[in-house]
């Protein structure tokens, strides 16, 4: 079940007087609020700033004069757009807009019957505002954050037309026909590169058959005329080009570079590019990923590609207003790909996708890059059931011999294991050298298995890993600060295989950091010559010891130290946590877990349970899904599990369902040892105190004592100080054993 959205329909059209006036046409929190005028005379120098850095800051180029986007190494920028964000948000949602924007957020619920915001932006009277970035809309809150950094809200350029869209019901593979264009008299592309990028980044989704990727020899309107005539050719449902793209200033037109039979640049209008793909009655989406193929006229919005294209061929456009990187290009296609192949309307995979984006470390402002265009009233352009999923991909039963119980899931190449945007978050920032990675996420959840992921593509590079299970420490090492910096050192040593020499370091006179740091450049770095990843589970154990700053100012220290020695830079560190590290470090300067890159690991969402339910043989319908996660919500393990003993026949649903928050049902251990962890804590009163304040009156009167019953995934806040169990699961268990 995906998100449901409303429509926050907004048009804004020209003032008599001068200026422009925006009105909300409809909101989930009602009709017919007043219009809210507006100039834009304090906005055009912002804008006219911001434009600039956008296309000039850059790493590299992508045709034309457009370059992509280097936020990384720029706060400037990142201020500036920040900035432009909050202002137009400020100044176009004023007065009874703001009001109404307020009161449709306040109305979408939460939990379950929770519900997405779609802001319907209808610009085609208010032509000089069309090449506006909207997509970097910021609501300077409190809290201050961009619109669009959240899978519950999209920003869709919504194009008023009379053709009705229908949602094309689809067999899979989700079919996608690439043109890439290389003219030989432009700055050239990579093509096998862009190729490749595109092909691994869809690996996945092609070997289950959900896409299949098919290219076109050449990037000629000849050719692509040739390949849609053949009748073996397939009907295609998306139209994916990569090239140069460019704004004929004469024609005030936008154009794509494709290739003439010379191989020198041909301007395409899209017009022309239309005409040829309106033989395609089965194409309902078009990935235009080139500059300027955002970009229209101030006289007419329909000149521009991706609005003509819109209008006249296809019912939804995602093109993009500034070169994107091949990181940001690689996880955009994976990400929107995969949630359009489980059914997803095209902006809420477009949402999934700028999500992915903007937790990349460097290149998160790029999630604002890509501008949807749409004539569908709720993004629903393709219709994909699971069924029809689950019989294309050649289905048949799992023996109970063959299913893995998750109890047993310890590696991530299993067959069972379903891989999620964290995974591909790891696999790209593992491939650089000298990075520092966080993974988050409450107990249960998957952050050590994505940590083992990590741990095995980093091998994979001719990295050596050292593991540590930071649950192997004991109490006692946590209570002395001498013996647990050198216990440190020794388990480095024996996952390396190395001689334990921490005898010669401890006989110096020096800080425990100091020692651990010589121990490891001097002696570690030195003996294994290649790149080290130290992969440090369960980190959370150190937060409450009272030597916690000097242990993990000593990590953020290895970090700053990799641009001063060449030997530091040979070192990667991957941490996970099950709590929230900022409640626990003063000192924000001397953590390592706000530098480098921070994975988040979610619960899974019903299209990945679906997936896993697939690999189980199929046990439960969707309904029967919806029904299970409403008792277990997303959690990984249990999630796993409840699909394992109901497709081996050790339960039914029924009986799973009746029996699951019990002592004699299948989590019975589970459960159990959640709740003699909490007895077990020094804080033991005060916890259980906490939790009999959520069940009776959903708050907790204490911040850190929260932050340990969310660390355990038992709790979550909604938002604070408003606290309530996880999944009904728990509040069913621990309401009878209190």
């Amino acid at each position: 079940m995906t998100l449901e959205f409303e429509n926050f329909e907004l048009q804004i059209e020209p003032n008599p007087n001068g200026g422009f006036r925006a009105r909300v046409l409809h909101s989930p929190a009602g009709d017919g609020f007043e219009t809210h005028d507006f100039a834009i005379t304090d906005l055009q120098q912002d804008l006219k700033s911001v434009l600039g850095e956008l296309h000039q800051n850059a790493r590299g180029a992508r045709g034309g004069t457009t370059r992509q986007l280097a936020n990384g190494t720029n706060p400037a920028l990142n201020g500036a757009v920040q900035q432009f964000g909050a202002n137009l948000f400020q100044t176009v949602f004023a007065g009874s807009i703001g009001e109404a924007w307020r009161r449709s957020l306040d109305r979408l619920g939460t939990g379950k019957n929770a519900k997405g915001l779609r802001i319907q932006l209808r610009l085609s009277e208010a032509n000089e505002l069309i090449d506006v970035p909207w997509e970097y809309l910021r609501d300077p809150g409190p809290p201050a954050q961009f619109v669009l950094n959240s899978n519950a809200k999209s920003l869709v350029r919504y194009l008023e037309l009379t053709k009705p869209v229908q949602a094309l019901t689809v067999e899979p593979p989700l079919k996608i026909l690439v043109m890439i264009s290389n003219p030989t008299d432009v700055d050239t592309l990579d093509v096998e590169a862009e190729w490749t990028h595109l092909k691994q980044a869809l690996s996945e989704l092609e070997n289950s058959r959900r896409v299949v990727l098919t290219r076109l020899k050449k990037a000629t309107l000849s050719e692509l005329l040739d390949h849609l005539q053949d009748p073996n050719s397939s009907d295609y449902h998306v139209f994916h080009f990569i090239g140069h793209g460019a704004f004929d200033q004469a024609t005030q037109t936008g154009v794509l570079l494709l290739e003439g039979q010379d191989g020198q640049a041909r301007q395409v209008s899209a017009e022309k590019l239309a005409a040829h793909l309106q033989n395609l009655p089965s194409l309902r989406l078009a990935i235009l990923n080139a500059c300027d193929g955002a970009r229209t006229s101030s006289r007419d919005p329909f000149a521009g590609v991706a609005q003509t294209l819109a209008g006249l061929s296809v019912p939804a456009v995602v093109a993009m207003q500034f070169s994107i990187s091949d990181e940001v290009a690689i996880v955009f296609a994976r990400t929107f790909y995969r949630a359009l192949s489980f059914g997803y309307p095209v902006d809420t995979a477009l949402s999934q996708a700028r999500l992915a984006i903007f937790g990349l470390a460097g290149v998160e402002l790029e999630f604002g890059i890509p501008v949807l265009y749409m004539r569908s009233s709720d993004g629903k352009i393709f219709d994909v059931s699971s069924q029809v999923v689950s019989r294309a991909q050649g289905l048949v039963t799992i023996e109970p011999s063959n299913l893995e119980d998750p109890d047993d899931l310890v590696d991530p190449r299993s067959a069972f294991y379903v891989e999620r945007d964290s995974d591909q978050q790891m696999l790209l920032a593992i491939r650089k050298n000298g990075v520092t990675i966080t993974i988050k996420g409450p107990s249960g959840l998957g952050a050590s298995l994505l940590l083992r992921r990590g741990q095995i593509e980093a091998t994979k590079l001719g990295k050596t890993v050292a593991f540590l299970d930071f649950e192997l420490f004991a109490n006692d090492d946590l209570n002395n600060a001498d013996q647990f910096f050198r216990h440190f050192c020794v388990m480095i040593s024996v996952e390396l295989d190395l001689e334990d020499k921490t005898a010669d370091y401890w006989a110096q006179n020096l800080p425990n950091s100091l020692r651990c740091k010589r121990y490891l450049g001097d002696y570690v770095l030195k003996s294994i010559g290649t790149p080290l990843v130290l992969a440090m589970d369960s980190v959370e154990r150190v937060f409450e010891a009272n030597f916690r700053a000097d242990f993990f100012g000593m990590l953020r220290s290895w970090h700053n130290g990799r641009g001063q020695d060449p030997d530091w830079k040979r070192l990667d560190m991957i941490l996970t946590t099950s709590t929230e590290p900022s409640r626990f470090i003063d000192n924000q300067y001397q953590s390592p877990f706000n530098v480098g890159l921070t994975i988040e690991v979610k619960d899974f969402i019903l299209p990945e349970v679906s997936e896993l339910n697939r690999r189980y043989g199929s046990p439960l319908t969707e309904p029967q899904l919806e029904s299970l996660m409403g008792l277990i919500g997303g959690h990984g393990y249990m999630v796993a599990k409840a699909l394992y003993l109901i497709a081996s026949q050790q339960y039914t649903l029924e009986v799973f369902l009746a029996c699951a928050a019990t002592d004699t049902g299948p989590f019975k251990t589970t459960l159990r040892s959640r709740l003699e962890k909490l007895l077990r804590s020094s804080q033991a009163a005060e916890l259980k105190t906490c939790l009999r304040q959520v069940l009776e009156h959903q708050r907790c009167s204490d911040e850190m004592l929260f932050s340990h019953l969310e660390g355990a995934g038992l709790v979550v806040s909604q938002p604070w100080p408003t606290v309530l169990f996880r999944y009904p699961i728990y509040k069913l268990y621990f309401q009878d054993h209190l």
